[in-house]
């Protein structure tokens, strides 16, 4: 029974053998033995093979139906720092929008602030120039953390 349990979740995930095997951490072949029954996962994989499915190891192991039980809402830890990275490269991209709209909104309405400002920075490049440098450098790093998979 767990042995065709392991096959239909992997299934219904949509994952190869050896994209599951990664997630658990033992190889292809590994995975195949567990699903023609030749072999049983040890109690350590079948903690990590139910989390990595959300479902208990009760549901694994064909003492609660899992056709029945709802996936648990429990992401892996990849998708959450994927999640914290698209959290980041937001804040770093609306930082820099937002930044971008306070100086140009300052330049139209305070000619003695961007000239303090020019004065402030001793580059060739203006003081405005180096605040929107900065404030692109900001939005493309936010699309860069945004739309990075890995």
């Amino acid at each position: 029974m767990l042995h065709k349990t392991i096959a239909s979740l992997r299934r219904k995930q949509g994952w190869s053998q050896e994209q599951f095997a990664e997630r658990v951490g033992v190889s292809r072949q590994t995975v195949s033995k567990w699903e023609t029954g030749t072999s049983v996962p040890e109690l350590e994989k079948l903690v990590t093979i139910s989390r990595c499915f959300g479902v208990t190891v009760d549901q694994l192991l064909g003492n609660v139906s899992v056709e029945n039980a709802a996936f648990s809402q429990t992401p892996e830890p990849s998708s959450i720092e994927a999640c914290w990275r698209r959290i980041l490269g937001l804040i770093l991209a609306v930082t820099g929008a937002c930044y971008s709209i306070l100086i140009l909104w300052l330049r139209s309405r305070n000619a003695a602030f961007i000239r303090q400002l020019n004065e402030s920075f001793h580059l060739e490049v203006s003081g405005t120039g180096l605040m929107m440098g900065l404030s692109i450098l900001f939005i493309l790093l936010g699309c860069y953390f945004i739309i990075r998979k890995k």
